[in-house]
């Protein structure tokens, strides 16, 4: 009887642990995916020559309230990804901005986090506007319109009063316009239904414990 009891028990043991530690892998590779997901860093630019880590070069001096300008800047890039530096110029022909914007961004930047805007101011009071994006940027045409739609009106609007307010507030109203976001809220849903999956798992494994350990109780009792 003793023999029969012992193989019994360690039946026992041996289906318990197996569930629980099929449970613990399943767990670990949940909670590995959720923290790879959460603290998924947004990609750093390389550290090129011609770029300092700065967030605007103004060739002309139009930036007085630097703090301003930069805070936007960096609300755009919390909430797309995208890192933009802004390029203040002047006298670049309109003809030539698109093709000079591609290839300032080429020689500054290394990577597609980021985003290159160039305000160029021609004479007569014009002033013209051209951004270019890395190759594999999660930003898109549209995206590159919202922009400097946006940059438009921020400029354009009185109550701005400033070259640093204007662009801040450009830049702060274009973040929440671009379809990247939408990718972001997919994401936070697919963190959700990880947790949800989580939660489940460690339900059914305190549910197992519990099991395990009235089968314990009760064995002892027989023993008894």
């Amino acid at each position: 009887m003793a023999k029969r009891y012992g193989k019994k028990r360690r039946k026992r043991r041996g289906s318990f642990s197996r569930s629980v530690v099929l449970l613990a892998v399943a767990s670990l590779l949940v909670v590995a995916l959720l923290l790879g997901l959460s603290t998924c860093k947004r990609k750093k630019a390389a550290a090129e020559a011609l770029w300092d880590g700065s967030w605007y070069a103004d060739e002309l001096g139009r930036v007085q309230d630097e703090k301003e300008l930069i805070s936007g800047l960096k609300a755009f890039y919390r909430r797309t990804g995208e890192r933009p530096f802004l390029a203040i110029l002047g006298n670049v022909s309109p003809e030539a901005l698109d093709g000079y914007t591609q290839d300032l961004f080429g020689a500054l930047f290394a990577d597609s986090g980021h985003l290159l805007v160039v305000y160029d101011e021609w004479g007569d009071g014009l002033y013209y506007l051209s951004c270019h994006r890395g190759a594999d940027s999660p930003l898109t045409e549209a995206d590159e319109t919202a922009l400097l739609d946006c940059l438009e009106r921020a400029y354009a609007d009185g109550r701005n009063d400033s070259y640093g307010t204007a662009f801040s507030a450009g830049f702060r109203e274009a973040a929440g316009l671009m379809s990247v976001q939408k990718r972001t809220n997919g994401a936070a849903v697919v963190l959700l239904s990880l947790a949800a999956v989580l939660a489940l798992l460690g339900v059914l494994l305190l549910a197992l414990l519990r099991k395990n350990a009235r089968r314990a109780r009760r064995w002892m009792e027989d023993e008894g």
